[in-house]
């Protein structure tokens, strides 16, 4: 036993013998009540203090059939048929207050037997979790919330933005020659219309991420980095090395793929000349891999360092690099999404390449990604 295992384990079981006062503040530091039951006598139980609270019960009352847990419910009908199962697990119950109101209480059981298997004995361990509840309902309420509007927003806005995008093409079909500065101002606005696609583009992917199908399957991702530099449009010069053996996961494979395709692609924007290099490195950690993407650019600005991570931010005019503004945002939201978290460092550089760059040359994005994701 435990209790058994260290001279401080027994004192402390002593204590909680001895104590009952000892028990209950643990009870209400953990938000946590106890329901003991006899299942030989189906009157005998004992509800904690913290449990009659949880419930909004009065000293010594038993909970009625609608606030009780519908596993404890099927449970005493299973005794009165003569059936005693074990329910072992951790659950998350609906239960309703004394009050009316709803509450939400994590459950675990066990139950106790004779020396024959007979169950004798019954303990319940409630925890009120309602406020994460209520927060995790209207998280979820909020993203439906964002999907609908950028939804909505994507589709209201592509309609005329087609239509602005084919006046211009005949625009340039009906003018048999123009001036350099009306052919400039054509391409400016195509530009800009390519923009707005890719931001509406982005901005539906974005309140997507964590809601589309978890289907997992096994993932070579340096095959799959291999293939995604392939489709990416880099000039010939431009070079990706990996380091390091990348291994095969298993995995979502679209919203990793999605991870490495931004970080590439940013790299790839973000160049000092075309001749750039982008590096791919991984380390293995606990229960973690750690992927390193390193470009060779002019460096982040450590006042900027934080902010690239936010939607709509770009660090140079959009006509010089183009982009959305959302794809390191898209990559953050992913990553975090997926229990794994993201980071940016400088790379060091003997003389620095921007002048707010702190002597960077280049830039690391640092993420990590779970071994084994559950679909």
């Amino acid at each position: 036993m435990m209790a058994d295992s260290h001279p401080l384990a027994r004192e402390f079981y002593d204590r909680l013998r001895a104590d009952d006062q000892l028990l209950e503040w643990i009870e209400q530091g953990a938000s946590t009540g106890i329901w003991y039951r006899d299942l030989e006598r189906h009157d005998h139980q004992w509800l904690s203090p913290r449990l009659q609270l949880i419930f909004g019960l009065d000293d010594g009352e038993t909970p009625s059939p609608p606030q009780l847990p519908q596993e404890s419910r099927s449970a005493q009908e299973a005794e009165h048929s003569g059936d005693h199962p074990d329910q072992p697990g951790d659950r998350l119950l609906r239960c309703r207050h004394r009050n009316g109101k709803t509450i939400w209480v994590r459950h675990r059981q066990l139950t106790i037997r004779n020396a024959d298997g007979t169950p004798i004995r019954s303990i319940g361990v409630y925890t009120d979790v309602t406020a994460e509840k209520l927060h995790e309902l209207e998280l979820e309420r909020s993203n439906q919330e964002l999907s609908t509007f950028a939804y909505v927003a994507s589709h209201d806005l592509k309609s005329p933005l087609r239509a602005i995008k084919q006046l211009a093409a005949w625009i340039e079909e009906d003018l048999d020659s123009v001036s350099d500065s009306v052919a400039e101002n054509l391409a400016l606005m195509k530009n800009r219309i390519l923009r707005m696609e890719t931001l509406l583009q982005d901005l539906l992917a974005y309140s997507r991420i964590g809601r589309l199908e978890r289907r997992t399957e096994v993932v070579d991702t340096l095959a799959s980095i291999k293939g995604i530099f392939a489709l990416l449009d880099v000039p010939p010069d431009f070079r990706m090395v990996t380091e390091g053996d990348f291994p095969c996961l298993t995995t979502l494979k679209a919203p990793f793929e999605q991870v490495m395709r931004n970080l590439i692609d940013n790299a790839v924007k973000h160049r000092k000349s075309a001749a750039g290099t982008v590096t791919l490195s991984v380390r293995e950690n606990d229960d973690f891999f750690e992927f390193r993407v390193t470009d060779d650019g002019p460096g982040i600005p450590e006042r900027f360092q934080e902010k690239v991570f936010e939607i709509f931010q770009t660090l140079q005019p959009r006509d010089r690099v183009e982009g959305s503004g959302m794809g390191l945002a898209i990559v953050k939201k992913i990553v975090e999404t997926h229990g794994g978290s993201i980071k940016l460092e400088p790379v060091a550089a003997a003389e620095p390449a921007h002048p707010d760059s702190a002597g960077s040359s280049g830039t690391s994005f640092v993420f990590t990604w779970p071994k084994a994701v559950v679909g």
